[in-house]
């Protein structure tokens, strides 16, 4: 196993949330569902609204294995773009946000999906059911322009107005880890994302965690907001050569 593939399958089995998107057979099967595909025993129900935007994802599946957190992490992810988004980029997504910022400077860096199996089983599922929807619908030979902006009156707030707002949601966020808001710290405010450091040493998959815990609150009201934490890397370019093999 390598080692790209080997992180990932660690940093899933470690997740310790709840499963909130997994459900029985028999509720999905009598709920509302817009479209359901099946593949190697895993059932993915999407629930569409009027736009063909993802209102709800969940999933049935029997075991209880790293499996299951790679769909409730899919659910969490897709929930809010629109079919073609999940398609095209919703894997990449997925995988950026699986990555968890690291303590230590390393050589090399981990390269986007193909270079994972279990990207490749996820994307193929994925691009099933989305083409089953598109094929469907008056969307098959429309370019994917998804890119959520960012509203007038955040671009105008400052700066400082705008970590006023995102330390709220970091001090009344009730994390499923043991960190704090004392622990986190926004170092960096752009109009449609921001960055933040935790300030204290923490496993990785808690980092991870947070992050989505987090994302999740802010992007009730922030829809174009994304929440980053540094993927470590070779400070020297010349040095930024593969190294997980």
């Amino acid at each position: 196993m390598s080692k790209v593939i080997q992180f990932y399958q660690t940093t899933l089995k470690n997740i310790k949330n709840e499963l909130i998107y997994k459900k029985s057979l028999e509720d999905l099967n009598n709920s509302k569902y817009s479209i359901m595909d099946e593949k190697d025993g895993v059932k993915l129900f999407l629930y569409l609204d009027d736009t063909l935007k993802v209102k709800n994802a969940l999933f049935s599946y029997l075991k209880n294995d790293y499996l299951s957190l790679l769909m409730e992490v899919t659910c969490h992810v897709i929930i809010g773009l629109p079919i073609k988004e999940v398609r095209e980029h919703g894997v990449i997504r997925i995988e950026n946000f699986l990555n968890p910022k690291l303590k230590k400077t390393v050589q090399g860096v981990a390269l986007p999906t193909n270079y994972s199996i279990d990207f490749i089983w996820l994307n193929k599922f994925l691009i099933n059911i989305c083409d089953r929807i598109i094929k469907e619908s008056k969307i098959k030979n429309k370019i994917n322009f998804y890119y959520p902006r960012p509203t007038k009156s955040w671009k105008e707030k400052t700066d400082e107005q705008k970590k006023e707002i995102l330390n709220h949601y970091i001090r009344t966020l009730k994390s499923s880890t043991n960190i704090k808001s004392d622990d986190v710290k926004i170092t960096i405010i752009a109009n449609d994302h921001l960055f933040i450091e935790f300030l204290n040493s923490f496993n990785p998959t808690d980092k991870s965690v947070y992050c989505m815990e987090l994302e999740k609150i802010v992007r009730k009201d922030f829809d174009f907001l994304i929440i980053y934490m540094k993927r470590a890397q070779d400070i020297s370019s010349l040095r930024r050569k593969l190294d997980l093999k």
